[in-house]
């Protein structure tokens, strides 16, 4: 790795203001986004997982300034996004670019393909009505398998797996380095997951991209993250290498959500499965201490009170009682 991470993220707030109570008068602020730190290095691929609506998206948005955050900073080249200007954000934004969930919401329906490919290069300055032009959308087909009949077509006449690769395309118009992937399989058949995961690793092996690969279903992740990011309600509660996290989970959250991935190989399937014994407190009363407790069944009165820190550097865990630690007191014990 380079000594300076491409992306830094220290301290990340984002709180929303709600009402609760039973005529909705008290007003209470929710942080979605709670203290979040991130070095993300060139050339790598990191993994952003965790529940649905535990912030993942929201962290995604606050990277790109499409939403303002509360509190902490973002650092890209060591350049913090906080302090610029919005004309100094949209140059930046050629290199930073997002593929978001769903590809027929994010595709204007009344425009063309040849349009939406066109759109940034020429909110950039860098279109021309030439033949160059038009070469470089064919280009930009190509690269993600489609060819020169889709530009004159729109978003209604394709498949859910040709959309999300018509915004792939638009999101290599300006030439990236860094790619945030919001969920790009979720709304897609499994077989056509498999082909836009295989398109997203040939371009990073071809052109070198940097990616944030956010996601729910951790059966992708271990085949293509470098390192992983466990994430719950707003905060990390987890991070290490791919395979560390995969094969030794330390946090028991991480150890539920490798629980629930479905194992297709009989031999495996008599792995341990860590059952939550609570239900999952709502963001507007987030218990004190750990935010895990409500469903851990390792909790304990320290848990209660105290709310654990993210410790390690390689391997990081934010619990008082981690699962390696209880491995290793059996191990002495058996011994």
């Amino acid at each position: 790795m380079n000594d300076l991470p491409l992306l830094r993220v220290r301290n990340l707030r984002k709180g929303f203001l709600s009402k609760s109570g039973i005529f909705k008068r008290r007003r209470i602020t929710v942080y979605a986004v709670d203290g979040i730190d991130l070095d993300i290095y060139k050339g790598k691929t990191y993994a952003l997982v965790g529940e649905s609506g535990c912030g993942k998206s929201t962290l995604a948005r606050l990277i790109m300034r499409l939403v303002e955050p509360t509190d902490g900073s973002i650092s890209y080249r060591g350049k913090n996004l906080l302090s610029v200007s919005a004309k100094e954000m949209s140059a930046i934004r050629k290199s930073m670019q997002i593929i978001f969930q769903n590809p027929y919401a994010s595709l204007d329906p009344r425009m063309s393909v040849r349009e939406a490919l066109a759109e940034p290069l020429k909110a950039h300055g860098l279109w021309n009505e030439d033949e160059e032009s038009e070469k470089e959308l064919l280009h930009l087909l190509g690269l993600v398998g489609l060819d020169e009949e889709a530009l004159d077509r729109y978003p209604h006449q394709f498949s859910g797996g040709q959309r999300q690769r018509i915004c792939i395309a638009r999101a290599l118009a300006l030439r990236p380095e860094f790619l945030i992937c919001d969920e790009p399989l979720s709304a897609l058949d499994l077989s056509i997951q498999a082909q836009i995961l295989n398109l997203l690793m040939e371009l990073q092996e071809r052109f070198g991209f940097t990616y944030l690969f956010i996601t729910h279903d951790l059966s992708v992740v271990r085949h293509i993250a470098d390192r992983v990011f466990v994430m719950l309600l707003g905060k990390i509660v987890e991070a290490g290498g791919a395979e560390e996290i995969f094969d030794s989970p330390h946090h028991p959250y991480t150890h539920l959500l490798l629980s629930a991935v479905p194992v297709l190989d009989p031999r495996a399937r008599g792995r341990s499965c860590l059952l939550p014994v609570g239900e999952i407190p709502s963001p507007l009363e987030i218990p004190p201490g750990c935010r895990f407790q409500t469903r851990c069944p390792f909790v304990k009165d320290l848990c209660k009170v105290e709310e654990p820190l993210l410790d390690g550097n390689v391997h990081a865990v934010a619990c008082h009682f981690p699962l390696n630690q209880k491995r290793r007191t059996a191990s002495k014990r058996n011994e």
